[in-house]
Order: C-alpha cells, then sequence, then structure tokens
C-alpha cells in the first residue's frame, strides 16, 4: 500500500506536522510526504494543452507529483487554513490537477487512475465556530474527486495557536482512526 501525503504548511513544527506524524506512525506500507512550500510548482494558467495531450505543458515539481498520485492508493492532505482557505504552495497544487479534470470532464475518460482513499486533516489557529474549515473542505473534496479519491475521513483541530495535539486525546483517537482503517483495506 502506497501512501502520498501533501503537506501544505511552512511549518515543520507546527499542528499539521504534528497531525502528520500521528498518522505516519499508525498507517502501514510506503509513505511519500510531498512539502508543497519546498516544491517548485509553476500556477496553471489554462492555456489548455492538457485539452490535447494527456498531461501539463509545465515541466516542474509537479512531473513528479502527478506519478506519485498515479501510484498511490490513499492520498492524504494535510493543510492549516488561512482566511478559509489553503497555503498559497497548496492552491498551485490543486489548480494543477486540472489535468485530470480535463480527462475526466472534457475527454469522458475515467480510467486514467486508479480508485484511491483519502483523508483531509485541517488545522485553524482561530477559537472553533461554525462552519470554520467548510470552504477549504470543499474544495479540497471536489480536488481528491477529481484524482478518483474517495474521503473516508476529514479531521480538523480549531485553536490551534493556543492548544497542542498532544494534549488532545480525542483528536489522536481521530487521526488513529481512519490509518487503521486504511490498513485494513
Amino acid at each position: 500500500m502506497k501512501t502520498l501525503i501533501i503537506n501544505g504548511s511552512p511549518r515543520q513544527n507546527g499542528s499539521t506536522m504534528s497531525m502528520i506524524n500521528i498518522f505516519i506512525k499508525n498507517i502501514r506500507g510506503d509513505i511519500k510526504i510531498i512539502n508543497t512550500f519546498i516544491t517548485n510548482i509553476i500556477p496553471c494558467n489554462d492555456c489548455r494543452h492538457c485539452w490535447e495531450n494527456r498531461m501539463c505543458s509545465k515541466h516542474d515539481d509537479m512531473t513528479g507529483i502527478y506519478e506519485e498520485i498515479q501510484e498511490a492508493d490513499n492520498i492524504v492532505i494535510a493543510t492549516p487554513v488561512y482566511f478559509y482557505s489553503v497555503p498559497a504552495p497548496l492552491k498551485a497544487l490543486i489548480d494543477r490537477l486540472q489535468v485530470y479534470w480535463v480527462n475526466k470532464s472534457i475527454k469522458c475518460d475515467e480510467t486514467y487512475l486508479k480508485h484511491k482513499n483519502g483523508l483531509l486533516m485541517l488545522a485553524g489557529g482561530a477559537p472553533s465556530f461554525h462552519n470554520q474549515f467548510a470552504p477549504s473542505i470543499l474544495m479540497l473534496q471536489s480536488a481528491l474527486k477529481q484524482i478518483n479519491t474517495e474521503i473516508i475521513d476529514v479531521i480538523t483541530f480549531s485553536n490551534s495557536d493556543k492548544n497542542k495535539i498532544d494534549d488532545d486525546k480525542e483528536l489522536i483517537e481521530k487521526i488513529i482512526s481512519p490509518a487503521n482503517k486504511l490498513n485494513c483495506l
């Protein structure tokens, strides 16, 4: 089993990475982490090259990420939420999933990607409030749908500016649970 973790956080010791580390300790198989803040991903400019070709016209780190997506059995997106959205480097990666949307929606070819299982883990610095993560979850669900990924769980952590994940046993269990589920699939 291959699990691709897309890390949208610039902080190597922050809440998002804590969530990732808990997940990694409990998942079996090969794990690849892509940190969007240290990748070189040119933003999509809707050049429509992918309308005529299978892949993107841009040649950057996304080329290797496409290969990782193809091979993955599980895709995890872990990210902080800034002003109801994901950080810009992660958004650039999401926009470059346009090639999969074109293959699926324009070319009507759904055979290019095997089924995958997905997990979303989001951290927000603000205290919890209604729909705090809703815009980001909606965008990430849509992105994963384009890469034939069924989300098995969405985990959110509010007030990460003040609270530590290590102090939240319920949250830790929420992170371990989908890892155990994926181990059994």
